[in-house]
C-alpha cells in the first residue's frame, strides 16, 4: 500500500540557511491524497493538522495504515519525490505475509484465473480438476506452467495439481527487463544464423517467464510499496519499464512466429533495436530522438512490426 502526499509551500528555514539548502524537514505536507491498495476497509481521504517541533513541521500517519504494516517507533519508511512534487511514503522492504493457498478450478477460464492468482503473490496455488478431466488436460496444464519462472509442481494426482510460488528477492525489475532484452537479441541472432527453431522457442519461453515475473514485481511495487533490494525506482519509471517489457515480449513473439526474414535486414534491425533499448535504460533522449523516423520504403511487413515496437521503446525515453 502506498500513500501519496503533495508538497505545499516551503517554510521554517533554520537560522542562517540559504534558500537552495532546503532540507526535507522544511516541507509543509498539506494532506494525504490517496491510497492505492484495497488492503484496508477504510477508503476515505484523510486530512491531518500539522504540528510544529522546533523548526520542523510534522504530520501523523493514518493509524489503519500503520497497523496494517505493523509499524512502530524506529521503523524505516521510504520516501520518493516525483518530478511533479508529490511525495510517496511506503514501508521499506515490506515483510507482509503472502496470501494463503488459492484454488483455481480447471475450466474454460482457467488461464485467466491462474494469472489473477499468480499476480496476487501467494505461496501456493491448487489447480482443481473436474471429475471428467483427462490426461491431456493435465499435460496442457504442465505446458502452461512452463511459462512461469518462479513456480514448480509440488503435488499431483487425478484431482488436482499443487504448485509453489517461490519469491526471488534479489531479482529486481530492471534486471528482469535487461534479461528479457538479451534473450530477444539472442533470438534474433539465432534467426540470422538459421539454426533450429526449437532453440528460438526455448528462448521465447524463458523471455515470457521473465516477463510474468517482472509484471509481478511491478504490481508489488505499485500496490504495496514493496521493493526488491535492487529497485530504487520512481513510480513513473516502473510503469515505463512495464511498457518496455510488453514491447520486448511482442518483438519476441513476432520473431517466434515469423517463417523467414532477410538476414541482412535482421542484422540491421538488431543494431537499431539495441540502440533504442540502451537509450531507454540510460535515459539518453538525444539517442532516442534519432530513432523516431518512419519505416524504410519496401521494408518487410514483419520487420516493420518489430521496428514499430522498438520505436515505441525509444518514445518512452523522457
Amino acid at each position: 500500500m502506498i500513500w501519496t502526499c503533495f508538497f505545499g509551500m516551503l517554510i521554517g528555514y533554520a537560522s542562517g540557511e540559504k534558500s537552495h539548502d532546503i532540507k526535507y524537514n522544511h516541507f509543509l505536507i498539506i494532506f494525504i491524497l490517496e491510497k492505492q491498495h484495497h488492503l484496508m476497509p477504510d477508503e476515505k481521504v484523510h486530512e491531518r493538522r500539522l504540528q510544529r517541533i522546533g523548526q520542523s513541521l510534522l504530520v501523523t500517519l493514518p493509524k489503519p495504515w500503520v497497523d496494517a504494516f505493523r509499524l512502530r517507533k524506529g521503523a524505516t519508511v521510504r520516501m520518493l519525490v516525483s518530478e511533479r512534487g508529490s511525495l510517496t511514503i511506503s514501508p521499506g522492504f515490506v515483510e507482509r505475509a503472502a496470501p494463503g493457498p488459492i484454488v483455481v478450478p480447471y475450466d474454460t477460464t482457467f488461464q485467466r484465473a491462474f494469472f489473477r492468482a499468480y499476480f496476487a503473490g501467494p505461496t501456493t496455488i491448487r489447480i482443481r480438476f473436474p471429475s471428467n478431466a483427462k490426461a491431456t488436460d493435465r499435460r496442457a496444464v504442465h505446458e502452461f506452467l512452463r511459462q512461469f519462472l518462479n513456480i514448480h509442481v509440488t503435488e499431483e494426482n487425478t484431482t488436482h495439481i499443487v504448485v509453489s510460488c517461490f519469491r526471488i528477492e534479489d531479482l529486481g525489475i530492471e534486471t528482469c527487463l535487461r534479461r528479457m532484452h538479451l534473450l530477444s537479441l539472442s533470438m534474433i541472432d539465432e534467426s540470422v544464423a538459421g539454426r533450429d527453431r526449437a532453440t528460438i522457442d526455448d528462448m521465447e519461453r524463458s523471455l515470457t517467464q521473465h516477463y510474468y515475473l517482472l509484471v509481478l514485481l511491478i504490481r508489488r511495487f505499485l500496490t504495496d510499496g514493496e521493493y526488491t533490494k535492487g529497485d530504487t525506482l520512481t513510480l513513473v519509471r516502473a510503469m515505463d519499464m512495464r511498457m518496455v517489457a510488453e514491447k520486448i515480449e511482442r518483438i519476441a513473439d513476432i520473431i517466434k512466429k515469423a517463417q523467414r526474414m532477410d538476414r541482412a535486414d535482421l542484422r540491421a534491425f538488431r543494431g537499431w533495436y539495441a540502440t533504442a533499448f540502451t537509450a531507454f535504460i540510460n535515459e539518453r533522449f538525444e539517442d532516442a530522438a534519432r530513432l523516431s523516423g518512419t519505416a524504410k520504403r519496401g521494408e518487410d511487413s514483419t520487420l516493420e512490426r518489430m521496428r514499430e515496437q522498438a520505436r515505441g521503446i525509444a518514445m518512452l525515453v523522457r
